[in-house]
């Protein structure tokens, strides 16, 4: 039974206007579809896409009026079309998890080329985050327990891999930072360790879920041991 339909139009979007249009589109599609097939669609899923603030410069979204204004767009253009109006769903995945997740790391050195730029280097990298390697994406970071300190350092941060492309993030403002410090990365909930790898035969790290001032590994750091547990012994026996 058809009960609705689909679409996705991208993602990190803070304005209700690149929803309404892809609203009316569906809906003029939905339209046709009702007129010719008698069929009454009851539901249409906008899919994901609401903008996660990961930087400073990304606008905090106020919901309310993002959806409210989005509702207004569609019941207009339903009393225009004598379309019934059907139920508006979004999927908000990234926006729910995002925030509800951070990366630590431990600094393993700071170093400054004269004439060029800063680095410091971690412990981990686009094994555990890819998404800048991938696509740039943005990211605050920040020394943990100098948090409220002034970001008076711009730096590289760079991974492990020994890759030119292991980077976490570019031209990050921080605060000064040495050999031994931990460095957050905020905003990190979604997607990172569902696409972490082992690549450079890394393990990956734990998740730790801390709720009510209670803190409970979720998923255990991997060991050497997870690494090869697929790998077959070579026979001396005739196959």
């Amino acid at each position: 039974t058809l009960v609705g339909f689909h679409c996705h139009i991208g993602s990190q979007i803070f304005e209700h206007a690149p929803f309404s249009d892809a609203a009316k589109i569906m809906l003029a599609f939905i339209a046709t579809v009702q007129e010719e097939t008698g069929v009454l669609v009851e539901m249409l899923n906008l899919g994901g896409g609401i903008g996660v603030r990961y930087i400073e410069e990304h606008p905090q979204l106020d919901l309310d009026t993002i959806f409210g204004a989005i509702k207004t767009e569609v019941d207009a253009f339903c009393h225009v079309n004598n379309l019934k109006a059907p139920t508006i769903l979004f999927e908000m995945g990234r926006y729910v998890s995002a925030n509800a997740g951070l990366t630590l790391y431990t600094v393993g050195s700071f170093k400054t080329i004269t004439g060029y730029k800063s680095y410091v280097s971690i412990d981990g990298g686009m094994t555990d985050n890819p998404r800048y390697a991938l696509y740039q994406s943005p990211y605050t970071a920040l020394i943990a327990d100098r948090a409220g300190d002034e970001k008076s350092v711009v730096a590289t941060i760079a991974g492990r891999c020994c890759e030119s492309g292991d980077l976490i993030q570019e031209e990050a403002p921080l605060q000064p930072c040495k050999k031994g410090d931990t460095l957050a990365v905020l905003v990190t909930g979604a997607y990172n360790y569902a696409m972490a790898s082992n690549y450079n035969r890394l393990p990956r790290p734990p998740i730790v879920s801390i709720c009510d001032g209670i803190d409970r590994v979720v998923v255990r750091r991997e060991s050497y041991e997870d690494l090869i547990k697929n790998e077959m012994q070579l026979s001396t026996e005739k196959v």
